[in-house]
């Protein structure tokens, strides 16, 4: 094992990262050596003035506020068995599902689904006043440009088995609501206020990086300036990262998203030198 000299950090290893300073029994082996790597250029600010941005204005509505609110109301909620009745819009219908997609293997499933806007019509125009017990068969075709890569411009067959229906209930909103949250919120009316105090903070601080975001722009439109490649290539991998991660905060499997994954890279390309700005200014 040889190990850097000591100017150059015990953490630097030829070959493995050191978790300890060297004791006395390892051998220090002095070499002569040179390390090639790629720095930050520097820059010469030459043209900044008359550069002009504007803040944006900061408001939060009272609509804004109860969106907010029904939020929280929403997380709140609880489902509730239902009895006598046929399954109608906004209910959750309790099935055993089995999907054949095109001559494939039938595969089985439990599921809750909501009957919303958000189903596939095929799922809602069978459901919609379903009853336990009732066991549904239809076609639901997908269209090309459909999420999900496995059911892209293809059809399958399902079978459903009503097992249940729920509703979802509301808690009320009145001053227990917020207690349920917070024990440092009392009632309903502080609660209104330290969301709306949240949202103007929030809105705040992207009113400010926005603001940052278009100077440091117009510095680098400016200024032009030479990027390492390392550095392109970071930005580029990074934009690949966080659509990844956007599609799986979304429910969807990266991979079977539909992505052009290709032009996403390239969108990190044009984004490099803003993001260049936001570094060196420390604003990231």
């Amino acid at each position: 094992m040889f190990i850097l000299p000591a100017e150059f950090g015990y953490g630097l290893v030829i070959g493995r990262q050191a978790l300890h300073e060297p004791h006395k029994r390892d051998v220090i082996i002095d070499l002569a050596f040179e390390l090639a790597v790629e720095v930050y250029p520097d820059i010469a600010i030459k043209s900044y003035k008359g550069l002009a941005a504007k803040k944006k204005p900061v408001a939060v509505t009272d609509g804004e506020v109860e969106a907010q609110l029904q939020e929280y109301r929403d997380r709140a909620a609880t489902l509730i068995p239902v009895e006598g009745r046929a399954a109608v819009e906004g209910d959750y219908v309790v099935a055993d599902v089995e999907a054949a997609l095109e001559g494939k293997k039938p595969q089985k499933d439990s599921a809750a689904l909501l009957l919303d806007a958000e189903l596939h019509e095929s799922f809602r125009t069978a459901l919609l006043g379903a009853k336990p017990g009732d066991v549904k068969e239809f076609d639901a075709a997908y269209g090309a440009d459909y999420g999900d890569k496995r059911f892209a411009g293809k059809t399958a067959r399902y079978r459903v088995e009503v097992k249940g229906i729920k509703e979802k209930r509301l808690p009320p909103l009145d001053d227990e609501f917020p207690k349920q949250l917070s024990d440092e919120i009392s009632t309903l009316a502080e609660f209104r206020a330290r969301l709306r105090k949240d949202m103007e903070a929030r809105k705040e601080a992207d009113a400010r990086k926005e603001l940052i975001e278009h100077i440091l722009e117009a510095l680098v439109k400016e200024n032009p300036v030479d990027l390492p490649d390392t550095f392109v290539e970071r930005q580029m991998d990074a934009q690949i990262e966080q659509a990844a991660t956007d599609a799986a905060m979304r429910g969807m499997n990266p991979r079977g998203a539909g992505l052009d994954w290709a032009k996403i890279r390239e969108s990190g390309r044009e984004g490099a030198k803003a993001t260049f700005g936001m570094e060196r200014s420390g604003v990231v």
